[in-house]
């Protein structure tokens, strides 16, 4: 069997890198100076991805092998071990397989009868904010795992595999010696934004603490509606923007527009929005920038959900909040009245098992650790890269 292979990739910022024979894309956040193209387009393929893997920062890349007459002979893809950046890949009509930075581009390539729901990706839906397990709302469509390495050639073979791992080491130390490298990285993460990002600031210790860091020079941006329900965070992005000193500029939204609102995100994106706040958070988007910094970067760093916050103040213990419980819906209910215990109780352990796996030396992790990953993983920051 013959397949004709095809890359739809939409990052505006990519970088490419030709041959006559290969093609190589790297999309997200890369080192700014990588080394020249010479020592790696005459690699070996894998050779290649492995030498590249060590200038990613939070990045994907593809690359391609190429015929006499330009038509893709092999896709090798690879996904940073931490990245918000996503793949997806299908098997399309006519024997063909496709490689997307875009869920809903490869959406496209397929027809109507092809794009069945997967059970398990509308479990992951309703019971994690977001998923990064393998299954999508589409059962023909597949996502590429945090760190794995994808090969597929026109003899019809594709496969997946392990190909970087995230280190865990052993950490000692005091807790305020724990805050202060975990400042260190969330300051290092936001060095990483390019002149001309705005920050989505929605007053929230999270985005003003990012607000803090990226400085004076880094605007802002809220998203704003009429409705009550939202009035409290209004008022907060403005206490923020003046306790940060800067100008803020708001996206107003009145709310008998947002179901029109929620159709055209939803519509744009292809694939179901996790949170009611992103389609509204969206419209932000409209602004003059490509780049926007969120509290999701120190979310994901700091903080534990306001759930979990109230037992500490309570006096539990953190350490022992179990992995499992991180990122999971609070609506129980609505969950186990679609499906099954059993079904549900093997989901969070796909996911667990994912998170482990995304690490070299799993044993030396605490549960909070693999909590806090869970949760890093979770993030639905990573569908905004779809509106």
């Amino acid at each position: 069997m013959t397949r004709k292979l095809r890359i739809l990739f939409s990052d505006p910022g990519k970088r490419v890198f030709e041959t006559p024979t290969r093609v190589v894309l790297l999309g997200g956040a890369w080192e700014e100076c990588l080394p020249d193209a010479s020592r790696f387009m005459e690699l070996p393929a894998e050779d290649a991805l492995r030498f590249l893997a060590g200038w990613e920062k939070d990045g994907i890349a593809l690359l391609a092998e190429k015929n006499a007459e330009g038509a893709l002979e092999e896709i090798h893809a690879y996904r940073g071990p931490s990245t918000g950046c996503e793949l997806f890949f299908s098997a399309g009509p006519r024997n063909g397989f496709v490689v997307s930075d875009s869920f809903r581009e490869i959406l496209e390539t397929l027809p109507p009868s092809s794009r069945l729901p997967s059970r398990e990706g509308f479990i992951d839906f309703l019971l994690f904010q977001n998923s990064p397990l393998s299954e999508t709302p589409v059962a023909s469509v597949r996502r590429l795992g945090h760190g794995n390495l994808l090969q597929s050639g026109r003899d019809g073979s594709a496969t997946e595999r392990p190909f970087v791992r995230l280190s865990a080491g052993i950490s000692e130390g005091t807790f305020q010696e724990g805050v202060e490298r975990v400042e260190e990285a969330l300051s290092k993460a936001l060095g990483l934004l390019p002149a001309g990002t705005v920050n989505l600031l929605s007053g929230g210790v999270d985005s003003t603490l990012v607000q803090t860091l990226l400085g004076l020079g880094t605007p802002a941006v809220a998203a704003t509606i009429d409705s009550p329900e939202f009035a409290f965070e209004t008022e907060n992005a403005r206490q923020s923007a003046r306790l940060c000193g800067i100008p803020l500029k708001e996206r107003f939204n009145e709310e008998k527009d947002y179901p029109c609102l929620l159709n055209k995100e939803t519509s744009l994106a292809a694939i179901p929005l996790p949170l009611p706040q992103v389609a509204l958070i969206a419209t932000a988007f409209c602004m003059d920038s490509q780049v926007f910094a969120s509290g999701f970067e120190a979310d994901s760093l700091f903080s534990l959900p306001r759930s979990k916050r109230r037992l500490v103040l309570e006096g539990e213990n953190p350490l022992a909040f179990p992995a499992q419980s991180f990122s999971l819906s609070a609506e129980a209910g609505l969950v186990k009245s679609f499906f099954t215990e059993e079904e549900i109780v093997a989901r969070v352990e796909c996911r667990q098992a994912y998170v482990r796996f995304r690490v070299s030396e799993p044993e030396n992790l605490s549960g909070l650790q693999q909590g806090c990953l869970t949760s890093l993983f979770c993030s639905s920051f990573s569908v905004y890269r779809h509106l």
